[in-house]
């Protein structure tokens, strides 16, 4: 039996987060503008050109020594909880690198507890190992050992279709988050899905055309819709009727129709109901399984990248903290909206993207729509592409920026007037 309706937490996970959650005169706004105008503190402290400093770190300080990076995958200066910085500032006078320690030693309200969560995610997406160990490696210091093994499980299938990872992923006890991180980049990605390719136009088509449809109030119209639904773009319309009503049984509604088909279709769907996996990401669940269900989906999606599993995992004696790229900030955080509501009219396919400003790994439906269509464009280039040498078909375009208003919606209403995008 169905329980009482309940707000399910990935729709607010989905939107921007509260304006408190970062001081808008934080530590990260200057050390992001410094990295914006490439124009970066010179330093003869840079520890990838001179000499480790005379101080050593003491086993018993509850500080440890970080490693700042001056700008991404650059050269780092070490910061001492007690003697300064190696590039010669102290504590009295503090340099930038020092202020971005004090927001690791302290916990401060930098921003830098979130931005750690997003470089990691971004990286994920990048398929950087090196980067998304270090973003990790931060982000556990901030939220405890456990938490990048939690997170990539909770993410994966936002970003990959690997069901047998999922599944080995079921209990996370006994793993280490080193060993699942390596994995969770080694999964190819959802947009290098052969069978997936033109699944993402259809999606968002399919919420354009059911705007004004009348959304799903009981489980039995789901299912007579499901018993009636003769291909895909059948199932995409039907997903939008019910997710639209941003609760639990928009989701179980769907799963419990399909279930009959899924344990008939393949074994994978079968194992994908059966064992509930469809519930570590709850909005992700009747997606994944429409598209196992309608032949999206096959053995390639779990072939992990045996030369990512061969790389040695960074092995940095200091904690490091990594300059943020622009790719970090989209409207998920308070820089990062103020760059985009600044610059949106100007964020178009085919156009340099405003400075400052790079939503080719954002979650943004921007983002999402650039990777399925620069995935099949440049694969063997994914992360050196500019964004404005993929073709983007311009109706995909519209419908992707109608349908990103689902997912934030207190982003899209402080922009000024309508977007032209959407036009």
């Amino acid at each position: 039996m169905l329980s009482s309706p309940k707000q399910l937490s990935f729709f607010s996970a989905l939107a921007p987060l509260p304006n408190h959650s970062i001081h808008p005169h934080s530590i990260e706004t200057t050390v992001d503008s410094a990295e914006t105008n490439n124009s970066f503190p010179q330093t003869s402290g840079d520890i990838s050109q001179s000499s480790a400093p005379a101080w050593s770190q003491d086993p018993h300080e509850t500080h440890p020594i970080l490693a700042v990076e001056i700008h991404p995958h650059g050269p780092r200066v070490l910061v001492h909880p007690l003697h300064g910085c190696s590039c010669g500032a102290s504590l009295s006078d503090p340099c930038w690198h020092l202020k971005r320690a004090l927001a690791v030693w302290e916990d401060g309200p930098s921003g830098l507890r979130y931005l750690a969560k997003s470089g990691f995610h971004k990286e994920l997406r990048r398929g950087d190992l090196q980067a998304a160990f270090r973003w990790a490696r931060l982000a556990a210091h901030f939220h405890g050992r456990s938490w990048p093994k939690s997170y990539l499980k909770r993410v994966l299938l936002e970003e990959s279709r690997s069901i047998s990872l999922l599944h080995q992923w079921k209990s996370l006890a006994g793993l280490n988050w080193e060993d699942c991180v390596q994995k969770g980049i080694a999964a190819p990605k959802k947009w290098q899905v052969p069978r997936r390719e033109g699944l993402f136009a259809e999606y968002v088509e399919a919420f354009v055309a059911t705007e004004n449809d009348p959304i799903f109030s009981s489980f039995e119209q789901v299912q007579q819709a499901v018993d009636l639904a003769q291909d895909r773009d059948d199932l995409w319309r039907i997903f939008w009727r019910a997710m639209r009503r941003r609760d639990r049984f928009g989701v179980t509604w769907q799963i419990d129709a399909m279930k009959e088909r899924a344990f008939s279709k393949s074994p994978t769907a079968r194992l994908f109901v059966e064992e509930a996996l469809w519930d570590t990401n709850p909005f992700y669940g009747p997606k994944v399984l429409i598209e196992l269900l309608t032949d999206a989906w096959d053995q390639t999606a779990d072939q992990l990248d045996p030369r990512v599993l061969q790389q040695a995992l960074p092995n940095d004696e200091h904690l490091v903290i990594p300059a943020a790229p622009a790719y970090l900030y989209d409207c998920h955080e308070i820089s990062g909206q103020r760059r985009l509501l600044k610059h949106w009219d100007a964020i178009l396919p085919h156009q340099p993207m405003p400075k400052g400003v790079d939503l080719r790994w954002s979650g943004m439906l921007a983002g999402v729509c650039w990777r399925e269509y620069a995935a099949r464009q440049s694969p063997h280039r994914l992360r050196q592409c500019p964004w404005e040498a993929v073709d983007i078909p311009r109706e995909v375009w519209q419908h992707a920026t109608i349908c990103d208003r689902f997912f934030y919606p207190r982003f899209y209403q402080q922009l000024p007037h309508p977007s032209a995008q959407a036009a």
